[in-house]
């Protein structure tokens, strides 16, 4: 070896107390622990020629630090999934933050493999990462703020009714007009009452309304100018009244329906909404001196003195429909045949999480009342995507058939759509009115009445018999919204418990119906 040279390898026994310190050993500096002489300029530093000793935790370190990666993107898995349960408006924000999830995830798996073999070669350099925990901050901090964002928006807006709502609720809410919007004044406790349904009962002059285990009537309002005011108040203070015409306790009835031969059917839910739903037949029961003719029907209701007729409980028959909420007789003139539509909320079934498709109407052949059967099984379905198609919450709250149409509401949607059963096509929707106090979604009972301007409202019970009745209604569905009627839409509200009568407009050609000032949003 050359005299000018001395070869330096690495010094792997550690120093010693009596070392100097600034002579300690050293990777990357010169050896100073030789004497100074005139040969240290020509000294040259050689890196060591053995591997860096790695330990075990070192590799265990490197995995922890993988999974804190993993879970930081999990994280913000967790918020996008968050934003997405808040509405369509967070789906674009949703899927990017979903997709930077996946990309760190990726970043952090490429840079674990890296630095896995550099520790596995040794190397002593290379293992500083200065871009990766900036993009993930910035990452984790806008997901925060995003959130915090929405979150904050979706309260302000469900306490004050809800953003649009409470806007045309200060301007737009269903008022009392003399004229088209009446509010029926109910002596009642609305802790105690719920309106469940509608149904007008002509031929008594009853409005009936199933409530809890108990179905009522108020009488219908006559609105006769000519009437002394003593006439008017007497009036006034029984359509006030509420008759209670049935009471079963442990029922809660949600719907009730006539058929033209006088057949009374209500549906009441089981507690448990995963059970079947009840059918119930009732009849009247026959007041002394009552007989079948209208005239003296008429005149016995009218009389606040007498008291009110009574409902008796027929029979009893389980239905599969859970959770029913409606009901309505209908009337198909292709088969000539008579069935009960019941409406259900099918949102407890657990292969139904979609609240678009909770809304279910099953076609029931009507019971013979001889018949022994306990349980009714459904002809069939009607298509529910067709029914419910572009409603975020199709959950149905009443039906009628009128005129030809089966008429569906949909509370939650707060909207009333008419549907043609012969040919599957939906005529006309209406929105329904909004409501003081935010209860817009309350709407469960509806019913459309026809009033002649020459003659007394039509109503199904005034035919005669059976074969009469039907013919008369689909006369008068050929009619096509004859020009010299009216028509009302008395409408229910559930909670708080208010029953309106409105008069509503209808296009003569398309049959839209349109609602007066008083009640439109």
């Amino acid at each position: 070896m050359d005299k000018t040279e001395t070869t330096m390898v690495m010094n792997t026994t550690p120093p010693t107390d009596n070392d100097n310190i600034t002579n300690r050993w050293s990777l990357f500096r010169k050896d100073r622990s030789s004497s100074s002489n005139n040969n240290n300029k020509s000294k040259k530093m050689i890196m060591a020629k053995q591997r860096v000793r790695v330990e075990p935790k070192t590799f265990f370190a490197n995995e922890r630090t993988f999974i804190q990666w993993v879970s930081a993107a999990l994280f913000l898995v967790t918020i996008a999934i968050l934003l997405l349960e808040m509405g369509a408006a967070s789906m674009t924000v949703s899927i990017v933050m979903v997709a930077f999830s996946a990309v760190i995830i990726m970043y952090s798996m490429a840079v674990y493999y890296r630095r896995l073999q550099l520790l596995s070669s040794g190397e002593a350099y290379g293992y500083i990462d200065h871009v990766g925990p900036i993009v993930l901050a910035l990452s984790v901090l806008v997901g925060v703020f995003i959130l915090f964002f929405h979150l904050q928006s979706t309260t302000s807006s469900s306490t004050t009714t809800s953003g649009a709502e409470i806007q045309q609720s200060n301007t737009a809410v269903l008022v009392e007009s003399s004229k088209q919007c009446y509010r029926h004044s109910l002596d009642i406790n609305p802790m105690d009452f719920q309106a469940s349904d509608l149904f007008l009962d002509d031929a008594r002059g009853f409005m009936l309304i199933p409530t809890g285990s108990e179905i009522t009537a108020i009488r219908k309002h006559n609105n006769n100018n000519q009437k002394s005011n003593e006439e008017a108040e007497a009036e006034a203070a029984a359509e006030k009244s509420v008759m209670v015409l049935a009471n079963v306790p442990g029922s809660d009835f949600e719907a009730i329906t006539y058929t033209p031969n006088g057949r009374i059917f209500a549906i009441r839910e089981m507690k448990n909404s995963n059970s079947d739903s009840q059918l119930l037949e009732f009849d009247w029961n026959k007041i002394e001196g009552e007989d079948d003719d209208d005239n003296e029907l008429q005149s016995s209701s009218s009389s606040s003195s007498s008291s009110p007729p009574q409902l008796e409980l027929k029979q009893t028959w389980t239905i599969q429909s859970k959770g029913a909420e409606g009901i309505a007789w209908v009337h198909d003139k292709k088969t000539d045949r008579e069935y009960l539509y019941i409406a259900s909320d099918d949102s407890n079934n657990a292969a139904n999480d979609s609240k678009s498709d909770r809304g279910e109407i099953q076609v029931y052949n009507i019971p013979y009342r001889s018949s022994n059967e306990k349980k009714l099984n459904p002809e069939r379905s009607l298509n529910r995507k067709l029914i419910n198609f572009g409603l975020e919450d199709s959950k149905i709250g009443s039906l009628q058939f009128f005129e030809g149409l089966l008429y569906v509401l949909h509370d939650n949607a707060r909207v009333v759509r008419a549907w043609d059963i012969s040919t599957g096509i939906k005529k006309f929707e209406f929105e329904l009115p909004l409501v003081d106090g935010g209860y817009n979604k309350q709407w469960e009972g509806i019913a459309l009445e026809r009033h002649n301007k020459s003659d007394q409202s039509r109503s199904l019970l005034r035919q005669g018999q059976q074969q009469q009745q039907r013919r008369a209604v689909e006369q008068q569905q050929d009619n096509n919204y004859p020009s010299d009627s009216s028509l009302v839409l008395h409408l229910a509200l559930d909670t708080p418990a208010q029953i309106w009568s409105i008069a509503v407009s209808q296009d003569e050609s398309s049959g839209q119906i349109a609602l007066p000032p008083c009640a439109s949003s």
